[in-house]
Formats: C-alpha cells, structure tokens, sequence
C-alpha cells in the first residue's frame, strides 16, 4: 500500500513475496484502481470457498485502506472519478486510461463494496459494514441514473465515451448483480447482437475505433454471466 491507502496492482512475478499491506512497494506498480479493487474481491472469494477468516483479518487494513482511498474519488452521484494516473486497465493499446466517470471500474467498486460488507460482517464490525452497503447502493444507483444508457440497452464506457458497446462492464454487472436482474437479459442479448464474430465475441463494439480484438478473459466474465441468467446452452 501506499500512503493514501491504495495496493499495488501490478508486480513482477519475480519478485520476492512481501506483505500486501506493506506501506513501501515497488515503484511503478500503482497502474490501476480496478485492478486494486480486484484484490478485494479476489479477497472475498478465497474467504467464501476456503472459510479462513484468518486470511481476512490479516489483510483487512489493505481492504479498509483501498476503500477509504477509493472514496476520496467518489463524486457527487456516488461514481469514482479516475484520471491519467488511476484509469489505466487490461487494454491499454485502445486508448490508454479511462478518464471520469468509467463504469467497469464503478462496477467493479459495487461488487467490491458489497464483498467489503460481507467480510465486515463476518469480521464482527456491522458499522463498517452498514457504511459500505450505503456506498455499494449509492454506486449501483449512479450506474443507473448516469451510465445506463436506454437507447443501447447497455452501460456506456464511461459519459465520455457514449452509444457503443463494451463487454467487461456489461458482463461483470450481470455476472455480480449489479445490473438490475430485470435488464440482465436484455443486456446479455445486447452483448450477442453486437460483439458476435465468427471466432468469438469482440471485447468492444467496432465503432469505439479500438479494433476487433477478443479477450479470453473478458469472454469468461461474459460466459459467467449467461450462467447467472439460466442460459447454460449460451455460455457453453
């Protein structure tokens, strides 16, 4: 971590083992605010398949510090903000960092929130916990009033980057619940009807000019998500 409370999200595989709350990192390593809000829910997920509340509370100053960072780029309508040193992600080459109000990184704060919650919970501190169900439900409601869009059926990129098609935000948001279950169907049709190739589906619809590249491991999200929603012969 460093002393704003964010985790490095980025570190050479070579590097020795250190304590993720450590408060020196290596430098250059503070790429990305999804990828640190990753951690928490990557946290969340060895805590529900494993049961070791130990490992929670051994890293939990690492979540608290993460979230409590993150808040500080909450803005007015419950949304992270990012810039040039904060919105970089998996697909630097088609445009660099995302800047504003971007909503895969809001939806992966929600998912993180929500995850926060449950761990606050287990851990005993329903204050904590009550305090990031407010926040999860103040991010998920500004996903909807400011990044839906009506006439694509689909979250925008960000409120910059309107009218096209994305599957990372789209697909994590059915894949988490974050997207209202009554649009979930609807958005996973959306996602079909624009991103479908011979090969697989594209990561971005053809008029955000970044190409038609297919990701692997956006693809998953998306196969995740046509599981949540029942359908199986889809995903497979």
């Amino acid at each position: 971590m460093d002393a704003n409370g964010q985790i490095a999200s980025t570190l050479d595989p070579a590097m020795p083992l250190s304590p993720i709350s450590a408060t020196t990192a290596p430098q250059s390593r503070w790429y990305s605010l999804s990828y640190a809000l990753h951690v928490v829910v990557a946290l969340a997920d060895c805590w529900r398949h494993s049961g070791d509340l130990g490992l929670v509370q051994d890293l939990w100053s690492a979540v608290t510090g993460q979230l409590s960072w993150a808040h500080s780029l909450v803005n007015a309508d419950g949304l992270l903000v990012t810039d040039s040193n904060t919105g970089m992600d998996w697909h630097p080459q088609f445009g660099g960092a995302l800047v504003g109000q971007v909503s895969v990184f809001n939806v992966v704060y929600v998912k993180a929130l929500q995850d926060a919650a449950a761990m606050a919970t287990a851990l005993g501190d329903t204050a904590l916990a009550a305090s990031y169900t407010t926040r999860a439900s103040a991010a998920r409601t500004g996903l909807g009033s400011v990044l839906f869009n009506t006439t694509t059926g689909v979250y925008d990129i960000s409120t910059s980057l309107t009218g096209t098609v994305a599957q990372d935000s789209n697909a994590l948001a059915v894949l988490w619940g974050v997207a209202d279950d009554s649009r979930a169907s609807a958005m996973l049709d959306r996602l079909a009807s624009s991103l479908t190739t011979a090969s697989g589906h594209r990561a971005f619809s053809t008029d955000t000019g970044w190409g038609s590249v297919i990701s692997p491991m956006v693809s998953g999200f998306e196969v995740g998500a046509l599981f949540r929603a029942g359908r199986a012969s889809e995903a497979l």
